[in-house]
């Protein structure tokens, strides 16, 4: 199995598994970043002072936790796409200084680029998704 089929199967289960994370716990600590999303669109969460939505007082607290899981996981595959992209990069840049003209080092590189470019791509993507699911659900 290569690795964009692992990537890619690890990436869909983190999402199919969102909804059942964020509902496991009575209550949730929303981020900041979540709530000042959710406001910008309308949106109000039933929070206490420390940012907690709690199941056993609201009823809201269902959207606003799966929302919160979804802006999380988005965030930190964010940051784990951008950093895999950068190694991909410096990796590329050593096969390009290595490859002393040849061609198949050279295409080698050329494929790591193009990759690390698609990763940046998905990266940005993952980070525009909560906005994207707020827009569809509002």
């Amino acid at each position: 199995m290569n690795l964009k089929k692992i990537f890619a199967i690890v990436f869909l289960l983190a999402f199919v598994s969102v909804p059942l994370i964020s509902m496991a716990a009575d209550s949730c600590t929303m981020s900041e970043g979540a709530l000042n999303m959710m406001e910008k669109r309308g949106y109000e969460c039933p929070v206490d002072s420390k940012n907690v939505c709690d199941f056993a007082v609201e009823d809201d607290c269902g959207f606003c936790c799966l929302f919160n899981t979804v802006y999380n996981v988005t965030n930190w595959a964010f940051i784990f796409i951008i950093i895999a992209a950068s190694l991909m990069i410096i990796l590329a840049a050593s096969d390009y200084l290595r490859s002393q003209g040849d061609v198949e080092k050279v295409k080698s590189a050329n494929q790591k680029i193009v990759m690390a470019a698609v990763a940046i791509v998905v990266g940005f993507f993952a980070r525009a998704l909560p906005g994207i699911v707020l827009s569809i659900i509002g």
